[in-house]
């Protein structure tokens, strides 16, 4: 058995890099801890940067826990955030004038410190001219409130709102204010304010998979989804 697991990543992405769009096959070989696996991969346009999530704990031999930064030539940057209790299974993210957001879903139960079980937003500055670190502000509030460790299995970003809509293992959500409200496996909150939207899923809107009887309010296990129109 070969003593680090090798992953090899072929991302096509289409970056706009000038005013024909040109289109620009990355192709990049990332060398993980041992079992490790990377599950989402985002680009953020208005910083050049990769987001990428998953399950490890380094990456060519530098210490990276579930969640990593890579430069756009794919060179690892130094900036870091601290996310523990395991694993991140989704990344979205969506940038608005200069600032750009960041929302995580998964298993975990606290970033940078703070409480966040299964979810967290926050923003990333880099500078896009070269591969100095990134820094990072985290949101001052738990969205998952369920006792134990939700899980976010999957993130849909929907511009059409600049929000995101998650499902997973969870029954309760946290608005900003402090007020817990009841969302039975699927929710949607707001990229540029974090903020639980007040609005119930449409099943006209989306398509979930996973292990479940009813479509709305029974939820057991979804586990991916996919907006087939926008609006919500």
């Amino acid at each position: 058995m070969l003593i680090r697991k090798i992953l090899s990543l072929i991302i096509v992405l289409f970056c706009f890099i000038n005013l024909d769009y040109s289109q620009v096959l990355k192709n990049t070989t990332l060398n993980l801890s041992i079992g490790g696996s990377i599950y989402d991969v985002t680009y953020i346009p208005n910083i050049k940067k990769y987001v990428i999530v998953g399950e490890f704990t380094s990456i060519n031999s530098l210490p990276r826990t579930n969640i990593a930064i890579l430069n756009e030539d794919f060179t690892l940057n130094g900036g870091t955030i601290n996310v523990s209790g395991g694993e991140i299974y989704a990344v979205e993210a969506l940038s608005n004038l200069s600032t750009n957001y960041i929302m995580i879903g998964g298993r975990f139960t606290s970033v940078n410190g703070a409480p966040n079980n299964g979810l967290s937003r926050f923003t990333i500055t880099a500078n896009p001219l070269d591969n100095s670190s990134a820094t990072f502000t985290t949101n001052t509030w738990n969205p998952m409130v369920n006792e134990g460790v939700p899980g976010i299995m999957d993130l849909e970003l929907n511009t059409a709102s600049n929000s995101v809509v998650a499902v997973g293992f969870f029954t309760t959500c946290q608005r900003n204010s402090g007020a817990d409200s009841t969302r039975n496996h699927i929710a949607q909150f707001s990229m540029f304010t974090g903020e639980l939207s007040g609005t119930a899923f449409d099943s006209n809107n989306g398509i979930t998979g996973g292990n479940f009887s009813q479509a709305l309010g029974t939820y057991n296990y979804p586990l991916k989804l996919r907006l087939v129109s926008d609006g919500i």
